[in-house]
């Protein structure tokens, strides 16, 4: 089965828009993929869920996305520090693939998009 690790904005965009980015969460909710994720992503998330600039959801709501995720998701524990991507706040999701030991990140962000791969973790959108 194919692992994968989405970026915030893959997960942000598949809460509020039916594209690509829906369509992929669906694959993992169907158990066609699996997804894996951290903390630290899981907190990112929520930051951003709450960001009064942008979607200001209530905190149930954030919750209950949140939870969605986790069980959806493999939790990883990241060990290992990377330092590859030009923005060092992408460098959680090569650590979490990393040590998921996922196929692909799926993102939308130019930086990590940039690295293209890291070892035998291709990154695409």
């Amino acid at each position: 089965m194919l692992k994968v690790v989405l970026d915030t904005n893959i997960l942000v965009s598949s809460v509020f828009w039916s594209g690509a980015s829906y369509k992929i969460v669906k694959l993992i909710t169907k158990r066609k993929i699996e997804s894996y994720t951290s903390i630290v992503i899981l907190n990112e998330l929520r930051r951003v869920l709450k960001s009064k600039i942008k979607y200001n959801l209530p905190e149930a709501k954030v919750q209950e996305i949140i939870e969605s995720i986790r069980m959806h998701s493999v939790l990883v524990y990241p060990k290992k520090k990377i330092s590859i991507a030009k923005d060092p706040k992408d460098n959680k999701f090569i650590e979490c693939a990393m040590a998921a030991n996922a196929d692909y990140i799926i993102s939308g962000d130019k930086h990590l998009l940039e690295v293209g791969r890291y070892k035998n973790i291709r990154i695409v959108t």
